[in-house]
């Protein structure tokens, strides 16, 4: 029997490019690089979540632009130094996710019938060089003030695509999916 070569360069561009990205995100567990990031964590513990957030209306010394660097990092403070360290992997994952959905979204529209190997390694291709090309990696990727308000919102861009082409491919629109567009929109500006 001949073996597939599509098939086993499909494999191999897959454990390539995946293996790329989780090395992104085994780094990003392990980095250090947070810089500034706890004057965030102190207005939170003072102030509780809602009284940062509030904060955007009378403090001006931080941030003043970056709302969705305070929601995020509200919600992950429980989590102390764990909610840092996987903030890397948690969005590669959902980027990665959001991408593999949407190239699936795309061809279903169009009306190929693509397997989800070949999905995987159409989505991890071009999610790898956008990482390993950042002009700032440390910055966009493992620090948390670059990360959440930077690249964060490129990721919501992703899954807003998504829920509209799912749209696209359903018989009847889903009023959850026009219900969820709108708060990733939001997170996304």
């Amino acid at each position: 029997m001949k073996p597939n070569i599509k098939f086993i360069l499909t494999i191999l561009g897959v454990i390539i490019f995946v293996g790329g990205l989780a090395l992104f995100a085994f780094l990003g567990f392990y980095n250090r690089f947070w810089a500034d990031d706890w004057c965030y964590n102190a207005d939170l513990k003072t102030l509780g979540l809602f009284g940062a957030l509030r904060g955007y209306t009378y403090i001006t010394a931080y941030a003043s632009n970056r709302f969705s660097l305070t929601l995020f990092s509200g919600l992950l403070y429980p989590l102390r130094i764990y909610g840092v360290q996987i903030m890397t992997p948690l969005v590669i994952l959902l980027w990665l996710t959001g991408l593999i959905w949407l190239l699936y979204n795309i061809f279903k529209i169009i009306g190929l019938s693509i397997n989800s190997l070949f999905l995987t390694f159409a989505a991890s291709i071009p999610l790898y060089y956008t990482i390993y090309l950042a002009p700032h990696l440390y910055q966009d990727l493992y620090w948390r003030s670059g990360l959440l308000p930077y690249t964060a919102p490129i990721v919501f861009c992703t899954w807003i695509f998504v829920l509209i082409t799912r749209q696209c491919i359903l018989e009847k629109p889903s009023r959850l999916t026009n219900f969820l567009i709108a708060p990733f929109a939001f997170l996304a500006g």
